[in-house]
């Protein structure tokens, strides 16, 4: 049976590893969702910044 010291360092250890695994994927996760990163192999897509329209019925008239 393993003594409560080497216990304590592979809990250590694998949560050094946990840890480490977590940051990657978030670092991958903001480097796509910011548009830097495309999974998909095709690049990063270009975004216009275009006004939105409303429909007539959805804008209240002014009074």
């Amino acid at each position: 049976m393993a003594d409560h010291r080497s216990l304590g360092l592979l809990g250590l250890v694998f949560g050094g590893l946990t840890f480490a695994v977590i940051m990657v994927a978030a670092t991958l996760v903001q480097a796509h969702v910011s548009g830097r990163l495309s999974l998909d192999g095709s690049g990063p897509q270009t975004m216009v910044n275009a006004p939105m329209t409303f429909a007539a019925s959805a804008v209240p008239e002014a009074q």
